[in-house]
C-alpha cells in the first residue's frame, strides 16, 4: 500500500495479508506465553488436532492432545521458563502461513542440582492455517536448537537429552525480507517492510547467505562497524556474511523502531548476537549492542544506504570502551526517535510496541527527556526488585531512574514478546513483555543479566499513547 502521508490510526490502511501476519505472529505469542506461564487450555487452542511436532531436544509428537500432555509432564521440574521469540518473519499463502524466527529458550530452577540455569537457542520453523472461524492454527512445528548451556537436566522430564536434529541448515529456515517479490512487498505498509528487511538482512548474513545480503543494500552502502568504515555493495555484504560455513551464529534483533518519511526511513534495535567461542572450552559467546539503519526507496523497494553496529558489551570480556560506547549510544538514540513527529503511522497495536521500546532506549542512554514523552504524569507504576518499590507519577519514575544510574557504566533491556491487546474503545491498551537486563558497573567492569517482565497500560491522550500504568517484576537472576 505504500503510503507516503501522516495519518491518524484509524485512518490507516491495513491490507488482508498485514492482517494475517500479525494474526499469525499474535497465534505465536500466544504458544510461548501459554506454555511458560502452564496454560494448557488456552496452548492447546493454539494446536491442530493433526499437529505434527519435531523438536531437535524434545523429539517428535503427533495430535494436539498428545503434545499438551508432553508439555505438561517435561515442565514440572522447571518452574521459571521463558521462550523469547527474536527476528521473525511470516510468509502467507492464502489460507496457509510459515512462521519463522529465532528463539531464546531459558529455563530456571532454584537449587537444581547441577545447576540452577538453562539457555538454549536456535530457531523454528512453523506452519499455520485458517480456521473457518478465520483465527489460526499451528500444524507443523519445527524447532531446531543451535546453543545449549547450562544444566541441560532441566530440559527432559527424565535422565540426559537426545539430540534429534530436524533441520540441517539456516536455509531450512527461510527469511523474505531481501528477496521478496514486488507483489508481496507492496502489500504491506512501508513500516513493515522495512522491518523485513532488516530481519532478512541479518539472517540471511548469520546463514552465510552473501547474495541475499547484498540484495538488501544499495550500491554504495556505507557499513560501519565500531568505528570502523567500509563503502561498497560487495565489500559490505562479504564482511556481513563472512563466517566458517560449518559453523552458526544467531544474530537476534529486538526493541526496534522504525520511522518513515516519505521515501526515506530510519530503522534501530538492539542486538544479541550469539555465535562460537574461540575457546573451545567455552560454547559460545555473547556479545551485542545497537544496531541502526538508513534506508531508501525506490522502484526496486526498500533497501539499506547505511548499516551501523556498535557494540556495549561482550560476557567473555569485563571491560569495554564503555564510556565512548554510552556516548554513541545517546546519539543513536536521539537519531532513531528524532523522527516521531513526522513519520508514517503504524496500527495502534504496534505503536504501543513502539512506546515500549522507546522506554528502554530512554532508560539504557540515561536520556530522561528522550523518556519523560512515553508517560501520562499521574502514571500509576511499581518495581518489583527483592524489595518492592513504588512510585507514583511520571517525576517519580524519572528521578528513580535517573537516580539509579550513576554506577552503571551502560545497560541493555533487551524485551521480547510484546503481546499488546487494544480495548473495545479503540483508546485503551494493555501490553506485557519479557526482559533480559546486561549492566556494566563502574567500579568492577561486570556485566550483570536478570530476567523479568513488564505489564503496562496505556492510553490515547489528545492523540498520542501514554503509559499510565507501569509494572515490572523481576523473574530471575542467572549468573554469567
Amino acid at each position: 500500500m505504500n503510503q507516503q502521508t501522516t495519518a491518524s490510526a484509524v485512518e490507516i490502511d491495513i491490507s488482508q495479508i498485514e492482517k494475517d501476519v500479525f494474526d499469525v505472529k499474535q497465534t505465536m505469542l500466544n504458544y510461548v506465553w501459554s506454555l511458560d506461564t502452564s496454560d494448557w487450555e488456552r496452548l492447546r487452542k493454539v494446536f491442530s488436532d493433526d499437529i505434527v511436532f519435531r523438536a531437535s531436544n524434545m523429539g517428535h509428537y503427533v495430535g494436539g492432545d498428545a503434545l499438551v500432555r508432553e508439555f505438561q509432564n517435561r515442565t514440572v521440574r522447571t518452574p521459571i521458563r521463558r521462550h523469547m521469540l527474536v527476528s521473525p518473519y511470516v510468509k502467507v499463502d492464502g489460507d496457509t502461513a510459515v512462521y519463522t524466527s529465532y528463539v531464546i529458550n531459558v529455563r530456571v530452577r532454584p537449587q537444581a542440582p547441577g545447576g540452577e540455569y538453562y539457555w538454549g537457542s536456535g530457531y523454528y520453523k512453523n506452519s499455520f492455517r485458517r480456521r473457518q472461524d478465520g483465527t489460526w492454527e499451528m500444524y507443523d512445528f519445527k524447532w531446531e536448537q543451535t546453543l545449549l548451556e547450562g544444566n541441560l537436566m532441566l530440559i527432559p522430564a527424565m535422565g540426559q537429552m537426545i539430540y534429534l536434529p530436524v533441520m540441517d541448515a539456516y536455509s531450512q529456515a527461510p527469511w523474505g525480507g531481501p528477496t521478496a517479490d514486488a507483489t508481496e512487498r507492496d502489500a504491506l505498509s512501508n513500516s513493515r517492510q522495512v522491518e523485513d528487511m532488516m530481519v532478512g538482512l541479518t539472517r540471511a548474513a548469520d546463514a552465510g547467505n552473501t547474495q541475499n545480503v547484498g540484495a538488501a543494500l544499495v550500491d554504495g552502502v556505507e557499513l560501519v562497524i565500531n568505528g570502523g568504515t567500509l563503502n561498497g555493495r560487495a565489500k559490505a555484504a562479504a564482511t556481513l556474511s563472512q563466517r566458517d560455513a560449518k559453523s552458526w551464529q544467531n544474530t537476534l534483533l529486538t526493541n526496534s523502531r522504525v520511522s518513515v518519511v516519505g521515501n526515506s526511513a530510519r530503522y534501530g534495535a538492539y542486538y544479541y548476537i550469539n555465535q562460537p567461542a574461540a575457546d573451545p572450552e567455552k560454547p559460545a559467546r555473547h556479545f551485542g549492542g545497537l544496531l541502526t539503519a538508513e534506508l531508501s526507496h525506490s522502484s526496486g523497494g526498500w533497501k539499506v544506504a547505511k548499516l551501523t553496529f556498535t557494540q556495549m558489551w561482550d560476557r567473555d570480556e569485563k571491560v569495554l570502551d564503555d564510556r565512548a560506547a554510552s556516548v554513541k549510544a545517546s546519539e543513536r538514540a536521539r537519531w532513531v526517535f528524532g523522527l516521531e513527529d513526522s513519520r508514517e503511522q503504524q496500527r495502534d497495536e504496534e505503536e504501543v510496541m513502539a512506546l515500549m521500546s522507546r522506554y528502554t532506549w530512554a532508560y539504557d542512554t540515561n536520556d530522561i527527556e528522550l523518556m519523560r514523552d512515553i508517560f501520562h504524569e499521574d502514571v500509576d507504576s511499581s518495581f518489583h526488585m527483592g524489595a518492592s518499590r513504588w512510585n507514583i507519577g511520571r517525576e517519580a519514575i524519572l528521578e528513580m531512574n535517573k537516580a539509579g544510574r550513576p554506577t552503571v557504566r551502560h545497560a541493555q533491556h533487551y524485551v521480547y514478546n510484546l503481546d499488546v491487546k487494544i480495548g473495545l474503545d479503540g483508546e485503551s491498551s494493555f501490553l506485557r513483555c519479557y526482559s533480559n537486563t546486561r549492566r556494566t558497573h563502574d567500579d568492577s567492569g561486570l556485566i550483570e543479566m536478570a530476567g523479568g517482565h513488564y505489564v503496562m497500560h496505556a492510553r490515547r491522550y489528545d492523540g498520542k499513547w501514554k503509559f499510565d500504568m507501569f509494572r515490572y517484576t523481576r523473574a530471575h537472576d542467572p549468573h554469567l
